[in-house]
């Protein structure tokens, strides 16, 4: 899959957790042959998203490219990083962790779960 597909499929997720379901929406992004993975969170009616990273997928090498790239944008809690960021990072920042953190192909794919509750 090429980068300006991904983004596309990103961002179509984003903006349905930010208009369709309830107040505990939720996508999940998840890389399937690494298992890494990102989510996002919001309700409908939001301008902005929560990115949520967990703290799990990554190893000592990616937490530190993560850090070095989104800090002071991402809140570091117990179980994950967070930030609070509109659509348009939203698909940005998917597109970066995928490839600038996790150092996955240019033509990855990436398998999708969606909650809208």
């Amino acid at each position: 899959m090429r980068k300006g597909q991904r983004k596309k499929i990103f961002q179509s997720f984003l903006e349905t957790i930010m208009s369709e379901g309830g107040k505990n929406n939720q996508v999940i992004f998840t890389e399937p042959n690494s298992g890494k993975y990102i989510q996002f969170i919001s309700a409908r009616g939001d301008k902005l998203l929560i990115i949520d990273i967990p703290k799990g997928s990554f190893n000592k090498e990616e937490r530190k490219r993560l850090i070095d790239r989104f800090h002071p944008l991402l809140e570091e809690f117990d179980h994950s990083w967070q930030a609070e960021i509109s659509l348009l990072q939203g698909s940005i920042i998917a597109e970066s962790i995928f490839r600038d953190i996790f150092l996955l192909s240019d033509n990855y794919s990436f398998e999708t779960k969606l909650s809208l509750s």
